[in-house]
């Protein structure tokens, strides 16, 4: 499970001539993913927000969380350096929900069993049993139709 949260930081070229930064964030004290680096043209005197993604790989609350921001020149020479701290909020996702509208269970205990037709609602959902396998009640809900049909249009068996 990935939980995602965002570390913004504003840069500043205080410089007299636009010019070329990568800014990075790593070094962090929590267990993220990698953050890719941002490069970002900036005119003199000019600021700019940068954002990274942070994507924790645990689910455990953190406090005094920190990660190490570091600014580059064009020439890749360290020119800013900043820890940034931030807390992290325990994350628990018990379900999710399904474009049919049914719950998929993601962690935690699992629900009760649940059948096709709890599923789809019924034997003449068609595209819902298809797309969960559930054959049975398929065969079963075609057979419904073809013997409705069959039955209106008064066929008869000769032999």
């Amino acid at each position: 499970m990935n939980s995602r949260g965002y570390l913004r930081v504003t840069l500043a070229n205080e410089g007299v001539i636009a010019a070329d930064f990568t800014a990075t964030a790593g070094d962090c004290n929590v267990p993220v993913q990698s953050m890719p680096a941002q490069r970002i043209a900036l005119d003199a005197k000019a600021q700019a927000d940068v954002s990274f993604e942070v994507y924790m790989t645990s689910q455990a609350a953190v406090v005094g969380a920190s990660c190490t921001v570091r600014v580059l020149d064009s020439q890749n020479k360290v020119t800013d350096t900043a820890v940034v701290r931030f807390d992290v909020n325990a994350t628990s996702v018990d379900a999710q929900v399904m474009s049919d509208g049914t719950r998929e269970t993601l962690s935690g205990s699992a629900p009760a069993a649940r059948t096709c037709l709890d599923k789809c609602g019924s034997v003449l959902n068609f595209v819902c049993l298809y797309l969960r396998g559930c054959n049975k009640e398929l065969g079963l809900g075609v057979f419904i139709v073809l013997g409705t049909l069959c039955a209106g249009e008064g066929l008869r068996v000769e032999g």
